[in-house]
């Protein structure tokens, strides 16, 4: 049977409507927009401003006229045996009202002796008085020296250790090699060939750090940069180091914390450098070196210590004593692949990373070795 046209036209208009598809209403007058928008938005909270202060002032005034109704009189300079029944007989003619505030729920009391105070102690701690279990407790007298989170407090305790300890925290802290924390570890890069030397947080370079006291011996002709930009290469230390013939260059980086390891400064190395110290003073090197750029940054220059140039020495030479049993060449790059016998490895190395670049010589030309741990 055949649809009438009207009744199609019935049924297109609900779909419409269960589309979603309605004609607009239309307003009387239209939505304010731009300008109009926000100012009618900030009267509104004008409106609202006005209406808290409106009530703020209202209970101002009802506080206000509350204490105007009290008629009290301040007195001072009262004797300390004056008591509260004493001002009351003195004004009594006048019929004072009863001043007396609600207790705090605290109250002292004094005895002859130290036998009577552990009396009252023992007999009245827990006593119900009046439905309520009190306290009793002797009474310590303030004293700020004694106060639970007193910084003074926490110095003396401090001194108490000994000055020997007060002077190894001082000379960690002005200490020329602060690049590497105890919590970080430092990874050694030669100059003249590349060294990565990847070492455990126990291994005894770490350890070796905090032997370390105040008296120190500085270098004379090694000079530490504590930071320096992480792309620094090869050609670039040699060409910032070029006018006193450096022997020896190092580069350390230091692994991120594990509590935080996000690093918002950027990547950053610390440089050790053997220059030649005979006819120029390391100071007046320092100075020199100072004015220069490396890799278009100026950076900070001191003495090093020569305890920390030799805790790079011998992660050195502990690497390079590693044997090597097998590897293989690679034509991209020249380098040597080598495995390491887990038995002849000891726990530092063991915990150490898994790559490690060396330099050996091999014919004419220097390879790099890259040393894997199985």
């Amino acid at each position: 049977m055949a649809k009438s046209k009207n009744h199609t036209a019935h049924n297109q208009t609900k779909k419409a409507h269960k589309n979603g598809i309605k004609k607009p209403k239309t307003y009387k007058y239209p939505s304010l927009k731009g300008v109009d928008a926000k100012f009618k938005r900030n009267h509104r909270y004008a409106l609202h401003g006005t209406a808290k202060a409106l009530a703020k002032a209202r209970a101002e005034n009802t506080m206000t006229e509350n204490s105007s109704k009290r008629y009290r009189v301040y007195i001072k300079n009262l004797s300390y045996e004056t008591s509260e029944g004493d001002l009351e007989e003195l004004f009594k003619k006048h019929e004072p009202r009863s001043g007396r505030h609600r207790p705090l729920g605290i109250a002292y009391a004094e005895f002859k002796n130290q036998e009577q105070l552990d009396a009252v102690i023992q007999e009245f701690d827990g006593y119900v008085l009046q439905n309520r279990k009190i306290t009793v407790k002797k009474h310590l007298p303030y004293n700020p020296g004694n106060r639970r989170f007193s910084l003074k407090s926490n110095k003396s305790e401090l001194s108490k250790n000994g000055s020997s300890n007060k002077s190894v925290v001082s000379s960690d802290d002005n200490a020329p090699d602060d690049a590497t924390s105890s919590g970080n570890v430092p990874v050694v890069v030669s100059v003249a060939q590349p060294i990565v030397l990847p070492v455990n947080d126990n291994s005894s370079i770490g350890s070796d750090k905090k032997k370390s006291t105040s008296k120190s011996e500085i270098s004379t002709d090694t000079i530490l940069i504590p930071k320096a930009h992480g792309k620094v290469t090869d050609a670039t230390l040699r060409e910032f180091f070029k006018d006193y013939s450096p022997t020896q260059i190092y580069i350390f980086r230091t692994r991120k914390p594990k509590l935080n390891p996000i690093n918002l400064t950027g990547s950053y190395v610390s440089v050790l450098a053997t220059v030649d110290a005979s006819q120029t003073k390391l100071d007046d090197i320092i100075t020199n070196l100072k004015a220069q750029k490396l890799n278009g940054k100026y950076v900070n220059m001191k003495p090093a210590y020569m305890s920390k140039v030799a805790e790079v020495e011998k992660a050195a030479t502990r690497l390079s004593s590693l044997e090597v049993i097998e590897g293989s060449s690679s034509s991209d790059n020249n380098n040597v692949e080598v495995n390491v016998n887990e038995a002849e490895i000891t726990t530092e190395e063991r915990n150490a990373e898994e790559v490690c670049t060396v330099p050996v010589e091999q014919g004419s030309g220097n390879q790099e070795v890259a040393a894997t741990n199985d």
